[in-house]
C-alpha cells in the first residue's frame, strides 16, 4: 500500500503525487489554499 498523504485529503484532492516530479511547492500552495479555508492546524501552520 502507498503511504498515506501528510494531509487527511481525499488522493483526488491532490494535485500530483511528489514522484512524478512535481515541486514540493504545489503541493504545498494546495494545501494552503485548503487549509485556509479550513481552521489551520498547530502541526501545519499555514505560513512557511
Amino acid at each position: 500500500a502507498a503511504a498515506p498523504p501528510v494531509i487527511e485529503l481525499p488522493a483526488a484532492e491532490t494535485p500530483a503525487p511528489a514522484s512524478s516530479g512535481v515541486p514540493d511547492v504545489d503541493l504545498l500552495d494546495a494545501i494552503a489554499s485548503i487549509t485556509a479555508s479550513e481552521p489551520a492546524a498547530d502541526d501545519e501552520p499555514p505560513t512557511s
